[in-house]
């Protein structure tokens, strides 16, 4: 089972914007990252377990 949070700040003015650090717990944005569609994680799972774990290292490594 899993758990998505979302988070979306908003702000009144470019300042606050720019000076706005996320907390430790805000994690990168994917939504939309190609790697990690509903398609391509269903591609991976009809990989072989260590291809797919390479395929997935190479999407997560892209994300930074």
């Amino acid at each position: 089972m899993g758990v998505d949070v979302f988070a979306e700040p908003e702000f009144h003015d470019d300042e606050t914007m720019a000076a706005f650090v996320p907390p430790p717990w805000c994690g990168h944005e994917v939504t939309g990252h190609p790697g990690l569609t509903g398609a391509s994680l269903a591609r991976m799972a009809g990989m072989p377990a260590s291809d797919a774990a390479a395929a997935l290292t190479a999407v997560l490594t892209s994300i930074g």
